[in-house]
This record gives structure tokens, sequence and C-alpha cells, in this order.
């Protein structure tokens, strides 16, 4: 295809526009185009005002409704993108950005209840029932308590290199041991660059994912700061109160149909843990070979192509 040189203009323009208000920040610069291409796939930003916060989601697509669900750090962009323009041809796509991460904040102590509150609000405004809801990570401890909490409304649980309920005290220890890190707080919000290099290498299986440490530096500014106080608390309240989100999750109870996604390279939280949590949602384990633990991003195709797989499965 020929390009006008007007076209070409305007593209130039564009993106010149773009570096100046972005400051030459890579992280700028990589929303400012992710968030291009989505919006050029028909995805539209919106907020649901909460009580105490805001909730910001971007929504394209009919169909069937799928929630998609990021883990810790960045937002619901940064992790589906791939996956929600794909999805949006024969689904209602929904990708917030849970709170105290993206453009969602709220005033309310951080806490996984909090999340499920906010997210159960926005099903209830939109009046969505028979959702797919797919975690990641993170997202899939929220995506459980959001079930738990409107299970008349949820009809398909997906997770994601998410152990969910099943991680134990023991995984927990692996961890940290693998990470070499003295708590969760200090792998998941990292405040050096060396401590989000160390993070990178652990969440994804490429090692070319390496980068300098201005550019690690630019991250932790456009994704951690200014949000770092309420993540940490995050984590804290997530480990302090397990038990307490065991017994609401209340696993002796039926889950909707449920699949189980993995990377198979996942050094996060290993495979046999994913093995593990199929067993006990009774739920089909679909396992990517050679992913990592950031599975739609380091894997975007496999990713897209597993999701669409676990998506097409009934009862």
């Amino acid at each position: 295809m020929k390009l006008s040189s007007q076209t070409v203009l305007r593209w130039l323009s564009a993106i010149l526009l773009a570096v100046s208000l972005t400051a030459c920040s890579p992280s700028a610069m990589q929303a400012w185009w992710a968030d291009s291409v989505v919006s050029g796939k028909g995805f539209v930003s919106k907020t649901l005002d909460l009580p105490d916060g805001r909730l910001a989601w971007r929504e394209a697509g009919s169909g069937q409704p799928v929630l998609l669900l990021h883990g810790f750090g960045g937002n619901g962009l940064v992790n589906w993108q791939a996956q929600m323009t794909d999805l949006a041809r024969d689904h209602r796509v929904l990708v917030p950005d849970l709170l105290w991460f993206g453009a969602s904040t709220s005033q309310r102590p951080p806490s996984l209840d909090a999340q499920a509150a906010a997210l159960a609000a926005l099903l209830e405004r939109l009046d969505l029932r028979d959702v797919r809801v797919v975690g990641l990570s993170y997202g899939g401890f929220v995506a459980q308590a959001l079930t738990r909490r409107v299970p008349e409304r949820i009809s398909q649980l997906v997770m994601v290199d998410s152990p969910g309920w099943v991680y134990t005290d023991a995984d927990a220890r692996d961890l940290l041991s693998r990470a070499g890190v003295p708590s969760a707080e200090a792998l998941f919000v990292p405040d050096t660059p060396e401590a989000l290099r160390r993070l990178v290498r652990l969440v994804y299986s490429h090692s070319s994912r390496d980068a300098p440490d201005w550019v690690l530096s630019d991250v932790l500014q456009y994704y951690f700061a200014g949000r770092r106080q309420s993540q940490l608390a995050l984590i804290r309240e997530l480990n302090a109160n397990r038990d307490h989100y065991v017994a609401t999750l209340d696993p002796a109870q039926p889950w909707p149909l449920s699949v189980v996604i993995w990377g198979s390279d996942d050094r996060i939280f290993p495979l046999p843990i994913g093995q593990r949590l199929a067993r006990a949602l009774n739920a089909r384990l679909i396992v990517v070979p050679g992913a990592g633990h950031n599975l739609p991003v380091d894997r975007p195709e496999h990713a897209t192509r597993a999701l669409r797989d676990a998506l097409a499965m009934t009862r």
C-alpha cells in the first residue's frame, strides 16, 4: 500500500507530538502506542465512580462478556494488549486496571476484598451475566474472590499462572529462595533498577528482555511512582489474611466451569502448582511450552490460542 505524503506527514506529526508529550519516556511512548493500537480496534476507555475512588477499564466488542484481570504491576493494557484485540472480534471484552494500578484509584485500605468489591460494582452497574473471568497471577486471586462474591454473574473461571487458594507457605518460601529476596514485597514492588531486573528475569523466559538501568528506571518511575506504598500494602494484606481468604473462598463449594493455563517455564509459580490447582478445581490444564510467568506478554500468540481454547469450553 502506497501512502500519500499527507498521510506520512500526519503520522510523523502524531509521533512527534507523542514524543514531546511523554518527554521521551520509553514507558510512556510504549503506553501511548499500545493505547493507539487498541483504540484503533474499537476499544474505548471508561470509568466507574466508586464511593471511595474510581475504576478505569477499556471495552470493545459484543457477545459473551470476558473480563481480563491483569497481574501485579503494570495495568490491563500492558498485560492483555494482544489478547484483548483478538477476543473482541466475537466477545464483549472488558479490561480493567485493578485498584492502585494504572488509572484506577481508591481511598480504601488496599486489600483483595476491595478489588473484588470494585469489580462486582462494575458488573452490577453494567448488569453483566454469564461472564467469563480470566485472572493472570495476582489477577487470579482477584478472579476467585470476585467469583465467590457474585457467583450468579460468573459462568467460567480461567486461572492463568495463578495459584489462587492452593498456594502454601512452603510455596512462598521456595519462591523467596529462588529469587534471593527476604519478602514478597521486595520481589514484586521493586525500588531499584537491579531489583526490577531480578523480577524481569524471573517473570520472562527470554534473557533478551534484560534492559539497561536507564530504561528500568523509567519503568519504575512510570508504573510504580506514587503507587508503591499502596502496592506494598496490597501484598502485605494478602499474606496476612491468607487464612481469611481461603475460608471466604470455601474450597469445598463447587466452582463454575474452570480452566487453568500455565507456562511450562514459570519460575514464579512453577508448573506443579498449576497441576495442583487444576486438580483442586477439577479443571482442564492447558500448558504452554517454553512460556514464562507473564504468559500473555511472553508468548502472546500462544496465550491467545490457549485463551480461545479455554473460552470455547462448555460443560
